[in-house]
């Protein structure tokens, strides 16, 4: 893991539910966990007035905060957030004071040892039938990008989003991105932090616009990664069998999102039954012991990263909706148009899922990979048996 104080952004165990506020004000995320070697996190002032005042301010030496004060609105503006840095040591708690409309709201800051969950390179250890004869893993984490330093990594966890900080976004920027429009890989001068990418195919599956073939992704291990097609999505989510009972909404460590279960699921001691009809995430809420159990049993989530809109500068619906990129375009033939499996809250407040369509320009969204499972390439291309 890179020591975050070079540079490298990393959004850990953090929970989206909202913290001790006042009446109008919560900070995103309401808890930070930091490992020993520290991190650098970006929080949200979030509020229910279009503008109000803030200011910050910790008493602990091994916790920075930059900016002290500021203006938080509805338009996500930078006054909005607040750099924390976390710097390496012992384990240690603090509190972030956050005064705004004369609310003091505490964002408790952890330093603590987070063991590593995953102990395969990059890939989960749940597998996924996506045809008669073939199965895959999915990526630990969502995708994730650095301009300033080019570099491409799997989230650390699977419940990890950068959030609003996606509209950051340059050619500089040293945080991460985790929004991206379809093809943008760098290959030919389509680039992971544009604000549009103009692409007209939209069948990406096999060529150098899927992340998996083009980009060198650094926690990726030695795999033959890939974004999942169109027949792919549907054969887990609708064909395999028992599809309907392995997949629904879910709630971890306060984020929501969506929860796909590995073929065979059994359930492991020291869970709760998954409800696969349920119509909340919080129906299907685990904390993160609980979700470790899950998850090494081969459970994989997909969180609601929301989606950022290039053409007006602004993040949106973060642990609302998700809407992961499809490498093939199976419903329409039309050259602008590509394919997402999508969740999202109905008026109803009911979590909805299904594959649609839309214009390539439209959004950036999240980005999850696949691996064939059970294959493993070395540097001479032999073929070893892995997961």
């Amino acid at each position: 893991m890179k020591k975050l104080l070079l540079g490298a952004f990393c959004v850990l165990t953090i929970l989206m539910s909202s913290c001790n506020s006042g009446d109008n004000v919560v900070c995103i995320p309401s808890v930070i966990e930091a490992p020993l070697t520290g991190g650098e996190y970006y929080v949200r002032v979030d509020v229910s007035e279009h503008r109000v005042h803030w200011s910050a301010s910790v008493d602990a030496d091994w916790v920075r905060i930059n900016p002290k004060s500021g203006l938080a609105t509805y338009d996500y503006e930078d006054k909005s957030y607040i750099t924390v840095v976390v710097k390496p040591g012992s384990e240690g708690m603090t509190n972030i004071k956050v005064m705004a409309t004369g609310h003091n709201v505490d964002l408790p800051v952890y330093r603590m040892d987070i063991p590593e969950v995953n102990s395969n390179k990059g890939a989960l250890p749940g597998k996924f039938s996506v045809s008669s004869s073939k199965k895959v893993n999915f990526s630990q984490g969502n995708l994730q990008y650095q301009a300033s330093t080019e570099t491409w990594r799997f989230a650390t966890h699977q419940y990890d989003t950068i959030g609003y900080a996606n509209c950051f976004r340059s050619k500089k920027y040293k945080g991460w991105i985790d929004l991206f429009y379809l093809g943008a890989t760098g290959y030919n001068g389509k680039e992971p932090w544009m604000n549009k990418v103009n692409l007209t195919e939209n069948n990406i599956a096999g060529t150098d616009y899927d992340w998996g073939v083009y980009c060198q992704i650094e926690n990726g291990g030695n795999y033959n990664w890939r974004t999942p097609t169109l027949e792919e999505w549907t054969y887990i989510l609708e064909v395999r069998t028992n599809a309907s009972n392995l997949r629904g909404p879910a709630m971890i460590n306060g984020i929501n999102g969506y929860v796909l279960l590995p073929d065979g699921w059994i359930k492991p001691t020291g869970v709760h039954t998954f409800m696969a009809d349920a119509e909340l995430y919080s129906d299907n809420e685990y904390d993160l012991e609980q979700w470790s159990i899950m998850e090494k049993n081969g459970a994989v989530f997909f969180p609601a990263s929301g989606s950022y809109d290039g053409y007006n500068y602004r993040t949106s619906d973060v642990n609302v909706s998700g809407n992961y990129t499809v490498s093939t375009v199976g419903f329409s033939t039309e050259p602008d148009y590509k394919s997402i499996w999508y969740y999202y809250l109905n008026g109803d407040g009911k979590v909805i899922s299904f594959l649609s369509e839309g214009s390539l320009d439209s959004y950036a969204d999240p980005v999850r990979l696949i691996k064939n499972a059970n294959k493993k390439k070395t540097p001479m291309g032999v073929f070893l048996s892995s997961i």
